[in-house]
């Protein structure tokens, strides 16, 4: 009996190891990636400073069979009432793929390497390495290769000794290829 139970222990754990590690093993998916997106920022918490962002984003992606990963180059313009920032960056993105669900949750977190601020009657200050961003957002998989996105972005700039705040939700479509 005792014998049976020490084969069965080494059996599981033969079969079993590979099938449980399988899906932190298997590389299922790279892609090239591309998106755009638009929506509304507000600058402080009362929301009566608000504006429309723009931005563009290309990168890579690439993952296990739940989980992937993701560098990006962005490129964002915001204009708030008399404020503008526009910053390019890099960001990193780690989002929950699970195959059979539709639905895959992501969180983000970036720097703007090269930050230009301006407001009307000044000239545009450039600024390296001045903005950080933390995201968190849902990407939607019905059609390849076409994923429409919804997404919250805070942004932290610093810039000529302030700090200016803003919290964006973003709505776009992704191509990944």
């Amino acid at each position: 009996m005792r014998n049976l139970r020490k084969k069965c222990l080494i059996l599981l754990f033969v079969i079993g190891l590979p099938v449980l590690s399988y899906p932190f093993t298997t590389i299922s998916e790279s892609s090239f990636d591309f998106g755009i997106y638009t929506g509304r920022s507000v600058m402080d918490e009362s929301g009566s400073a608000s504006g429309t962002p723009l931005g563009i984003f290309g990168g890579v992606s690439f993952g296990i069979t739940f989980i992937r990963a993701g560098v990006h180059f962005f490129a964002d313009s915001t204009v708030i009432d008399n404020f503008s920032r526009t910053s390019m960056g890099l960001s990193g993105r780690f989002q929950l793929a699970i195959p059979i669900i539709p639905v895959e949750p992501y969180i983000k977190i970036g720097t703007g390497i090269i930050d230009v601020f301006s407001t009307p009657g000044s000239v545009a200050d450039r600024k390296f390495f001045s903005t950080v961003l933390y995201g968190a957002g849902v990407e939607v998989s019905l059609i390849p290769y076409i994923k429409p996105f919804g997404e919250y972005t805070y942004w932290n700039s610093k810039w000529n000794g302030n700090t200016a705040k803003n919290h964006a939700i973003n709505f776009g479509v992704k191509i990944a290829m």
